[in-house]
């Protein structure tokens, strides 16, 4: 009899962990305190100030400036997710009044990915935020198969904005929606979407640390004084990412602008200076149209704007708790008879 008990404490124990673990990741994705949450996985540092406004006020709400100060990426995915950290801020001004920035993250995950873009149309669905590299070719060792967009708009009268998280495959063509969430909501909670697996995802909008923007593209070494931003968890199946993979990883802020002249609506793409790794000292901001657009080579700009890092598995940690409940189920027996 004491065997089925152990069976039933063992299914007992492994749905409490598993609720508890969801919990407590839901509490540690909150983009807040990144170069402590993620110590010793520092992947890339930012060098050059932005060229899209540096953001003196603290508030979530109404930001009006973006830069990207550093990247961080823990290699561990033996709970099945890739966490990432990046400090900084992401513009959220109210669209159409202004131009929707966003934050865009490229996975090289498997071998054999795009080289370029040039199969991506930019567009607006509804008020969120699509690929808006026309033609971009990327560095030699370096072919993304899949980027996540997230952008932010501020809707006029509220305190807060909200953040859209969408993951386009490259190879396919395709986007998948994978849900939204409050700036500056403390939890890593997504709503709506598809997101069977649970990825999370939290940006706080509350840095004014970090480089400077009074002289864009040159040198600015306050990178490291920025502490919030964006973290977030996605499962690796999401990225067709496995343990063992070498995952090239490359993150950058890009723009959309929608106007209006004489009853035709132009739409301007652009992408920041703030790259991580980052474009070389002078980079400024580029734009471009769909009707004449410029192309984006990073194979031109001097290193490499991509990064490698080994995924490892590592063993699960038990929680005290957790274990505490297995030890006294197993060292329960029925009286012998």
């Amino acid at each position: 009899m004491h065997y089925f008990l152990r069976l039933r404490c063992a299914a007992v124990f492994a749905t409490f962990t598993a609720a508890w673990s969801s919990v407590a990741s839901a509490a540690e994705i909150d983009g807040l305190n990144i170069p402590d949450d993620f110590a010793g996985h520092l992947v890339a540092t930012q060098t050059i100030q932005t060229g899209y406004i540096d953001d003196l006020t603290p508030g979530q709400g109404f930001g009006e400036g973006s830069e990207l100060n550093q990247l961080f990426v823990d290699p561990n995915v033996d709970d099945g997710f890739l966490k990432i950290g990046v400090t900084g801020n992401l513009d959220n001004y109210p669209f159409p009044d202004g131009p929707v920035h966003g934050f865009v993250f490229f996975f090289d995950t498997v071998a054999g990915g795009k080289s370029t873009l040039d199969e991506f149309v930019p567009g607006v669905d509804g008020e969120r935020f699509l690929l808006p590299l026309l033609d971009a070719r990327f560095d030699v060792g370096f072919e993304p198969d899949f980027a996540l967009v997230i952008n932010a708009v501020s809707p006029r009268g509220l305190p807060n904005s909200t953040f859209y998280v969408d993951l386009f495959d490259l190879s396919l063509v395709s986007k998948r929606y994978l849900g939204r969430g409050a700036v500056g909501s403390g939890t890593g909670l997504l709503i709506e979407g598809e997101n069977p697996d649970g990825m999370m995802l939290a940006l706080d909008n509350s840095n004014t640390a970090g480089v400077h923007g009074e002289e864009p593209g040159e040198l600015d070494a306050g990178a490291a004084s920025a502490t919030s931003g964006m973290e977030l968890s996605i499962p690796i199946s999401y990225l067709s990412l496995a343990p063992g993979a070498d995952l090239g990883v490359h993150a950058m802020i890009t723009s959309h602008a929608l106007y209006t002249a004489s009853s035709l609506q132009r739409h301007a793409e652009g992408f920041s200076n703030q790259s991580l790794p980052p474009f070389p000292v002078g980079t400024l901001n580029g734009t471009y149209s769909r009707r004449d657009p410029d192309v984006l080579d990073f194979r031109t700009l001097e290193g490499d704007q991509f990064a490698r890092v080994r995924i490892v598995p590592e063993p699960t940690t038990v929680s005290a708790c957790g274990l505490s409940l297995m030890v006294a189920c197993w060292r329960f027996r029925r009286p012998t008879v």
